[in-house]
C-alpha cells in the first residue's frame, strides 16, 4: 500500500506495521520452559562448574560416549535463568524475536526492491513460523543465523562487494557452538548460492551469478570454523549419528511428518502451490527454486523442519511479488491517512493491553507446573540422593536431573541410542517396555530401581505397578505416583 506523493502517508504506513510487529513480539507468552529446557540448564550449569563432558553425567549408566551439542546455548540460557530467572529468558526470547523480524525485513526490502507491504507480509509469515518455535531452545540462535547467512549471500550476490563474503565464517563458528546438530543446514542454505554461480542466464531462468573465488573461499573458511567447539570433529558429525532412528521418529512428535489437516499441513502446500505457479509464469531464478523445493522436502518429512521451509521459501515471494504494489489515487490520500492513523491508535492500544497481560501472566506462572516437582521434593527431603536410582518418565527426566537426581533418560532420546553412547540401545529397551514388548520385571530388575516416577497418565508401568504387591505408592498427586519397592525403608 505505497501512498504516492505522501510522505505523511508512507510514515504512517511504516508505523502501523512497526507497531504491529511489537504487539506481535511482545505477546510472546511467559509459560515458555519445556521439559528440554531443564536439560539444558542443567548442561549449562555443569559446564560451568566442571567443564566439558565426554562421558554422560546425569543418567544411571555408566561410562557413555557423550557429546554437549548446544552447550554455548546451554551456557547462556542457564546464567539468564540464575541471575534474572523466567523474566530474563523472556526478555532474551522477545530481543531475539525482533532481531529476527528486523534481519528478515531487510532482506525481503533489498530483494523486493523496497516494495513495504509485501516484505511485512512475508516478514509477518516467516516470524510467525519462527515464533511457533520460540521457546527456550537453540531455535532461536540458529534461525536468527539462518536468515542472517541469507541476508549475507543475498547481499553477495547482487552487490557482488566481498565484505559479506567475510561474515559468513563468523556465522558458522556462532552456528556449531550453538547448535552442533543444525551445523550441516548452514551449507544447505548456501548450497543454491553455489549452484546458480555456475549457471549463465537463458530463456528458462536469471541466474545472479555470485564471485566464485569469495564465494568459495568463505564456504571454505566456514567449514574450517567448524572445527572450532569442544569435541572438534565429532561435533561437526553429531547430525549423523542423532537422526534417522526409528525409534527417535515415531515417539517425537516434531520429529513426525506434518499432516494436511493441519495449519502446518496447509501452510506446506499454499507454498507448493504459490511457488509452482510462480516458478511456470516466467523466467525465474534459480537459486530461489532450489530453496523452495529443498525446504519444502525437509518440511514434508518431518514437523521440525518447517522453519526451513519458511527461511528458504517466502522471501523469495518477496521478490517475484514486488511488483504488485497498491497504490491510490491522490483523492483518496486524506481518507486512507485517517485510517491508517486510527489504526495505528488502535494498534497501540493493543500494546498496552499485551503488555499489561503479559505482566498479569508473569504473576501466577509456574515453570514446573508439567514437572514432578512435589514428588522430586519427597525424594530430597525423605531420602539420601546419592543413594537413590531413580526411574522417571523420559519427558520429566530432565527435571529430575536437574534437581539433582540420576534417572533412567531425559529428553535426549539421541543420548540412550547406541549410535551415540558407544554401549547399549537403552532408548528401544524404554520402548520395548512402554509397548509391552518387554516384561517390565525385567527391566525393573535389570536396573534395580529404587524409585520410581510415574505420570499416570502417560507411562505404562503405572497400571503395572498399581497391581504389583512388590510395590507400594508412597507418594501421590494429581498427575504423579512415587512407588518403591514394599519393604523398602526411608533414609
Amino acid at each position: 500500500m505505497k501512498i504516492k506523493n505522501k510522505q505523511g502517508g508512507e510514515t504512517l504506513l511504516k508505523m502501523f506495521w512497526f507497531i504491529f510487529f511489537a504487539c506481535y513480539i511482545f505477546s510472546i507468552s511467559p509459560s515458555f520452559i519445556e521439559h528440554d529446557t531443564w536439560f539444558l540448564f542443567n548442561t549449562g550449569r555443569y559446564i560451568l562448574q566442571n567443564g566439558f563432558p565426554t562421558v554422560e553425567p546425569f543418567t544411571i549408566h555408566q561410562d557413555l560416549a557423550f557429546t554437549v551439542p548446544q552447550w554455548l546455548s546451554a551456557v547462556s540460557f542457564w546464567l539468564i535463568y540464575k541471575y534474572t530467572g523466567s523474566v530474563g529468558l523472556w526478555v532474551l526470547r522477545v530481543i531475539m524475536a525482533g532481531l529476527f523480524f528486523t534481519v528478515s525485513y531487510r532482506l525481503c526490502m533489498f530483494v523486493s526492491n523496497k516494495n513495504l507491504n509485501i516484505s511485512c507480509l512475508m516478514t509477518f509469515l516467516t516470524g510467525y513460523v519462527y515464533l511457533r518455535f520460540c521457546s527456550v531452545r537453540p531455535q532461536i540462535y540458529t534461525s536468527l543465523i539462518f536468515i542472517a547467512e541469507l541476508y549475507l549471500l543475498e547481499k553477495l550476490s547482487l552487490t557482488k562487494s566481498v565484505k559479506y563474503a567475510v561474515c559468513l565464517p563468523l556465522l558458522s563458528l556462532l552456528l556449531i557452538n550453538c547448535s552442533c546438530a543444525m551445523w550441516p543446514m548452514f551449507f544447505v542454505f548456501a548450497l543454491p548460492y553455489i549452484v546458480e554461480s555456475f549457471l549463465k542466464t537463458n530463456k528458462f531462468f536469471e541466474a545472479d551469478t555470485c564471485p566464485k573465488i569469495s564465494l568459495f573461499a568463505s564456504i571454505v573458511v566456514s567449514f574450517l570454523m567448524g572445527f572450532i567447539n569442544p569435541y572438534g570433529f565429532g561435533g561437526m558429525t553429531y547430525l549423523l549419528r542423532s537422526f534417522g532412528h526409528d525409534e527417535i521418529s515415531n515417539n517425537v512428535v516434531e520429529m513426525k511428518p506434518p499432516t494436511y489437516k493441519s495449519c502446518i499441513g496447509v501452510f506446506i502446500l499454499l507454498a507448493i502451490v504459490i511457488s509452482v505457479y510462480i516458478f511456470i509464469k516466467g523466467a525465474y531464478k534459480p537459486r530461489y527454486f532450489f530453496l523452495t523445493a529443498g525446504t519444502t522436502l525437509l518440511a514434508l518429512m518431518s514437523v521440525r523442519n518447517w522453519i526451513f521451509l519458511a527461511l528458504g521459501a517466502l522471501f523469495p515471494l518477496a521478490f517475484y511479488l514486488r511488483e504488485y504494489r497498491l497504490d491510490f489515487k491522490t483523492d483518496s490520500n486524506v481518507r486512507i491517512r485517517r485510517l491508517l492513523q486510527t489504526a495505528v491508535a488502535l494498534l497501540c492500544c493493543i500494546f498496552v493491553v499485551v503488555c499489561f497481560r503479559t505482566g498479569k501472566e508473569f504473576s501466577t506462572l509456574d515453570q514446573e507446573e508439567d514437572e514432578p516437582k512435589a514428588a522430586v521434593d519427597y525424594i530430597m527431603e525423605n531420602y539420601d540422593p546419592e543413594s537413590v536410582v531413580l526411574y522417571s518418565t523420559l519427558n520429566n527426566g530432565s527435571y529430575t536431573e536437574y534437581r539433582g537426581l540420576k534417572t533412567f533418560g531425559d529428553t535426549r532420546m539421541e543420548v540412550l541410542v547406541k549410535e551415540n553412547n558407544g554401549k547399549k540401545d537403552y532408548l528401544e529397551e524404554f520402548m520395548d517396555v512402554q509397548n509391552g514388548r518387554l516384561h517390565y520385571k525385567y527391566f525393573i530388575d535389570e536396573y534395580d530401581f529404587t524409585h520410581l516416577i510415574i505420570n499416570k497418565n502417560k507411562d505404562i508401568l503405572y497400571t503395572y505397578l498399581s497391581e504389583d504387591s512388590d510395590y507400594k505408592i508412597e507418594y501421590e498427586d494429581e498427575d504423579f505416583c512415587l512407588f518403591v519397592p514394599t519393604g523398602q525403608s526411608r533414609g
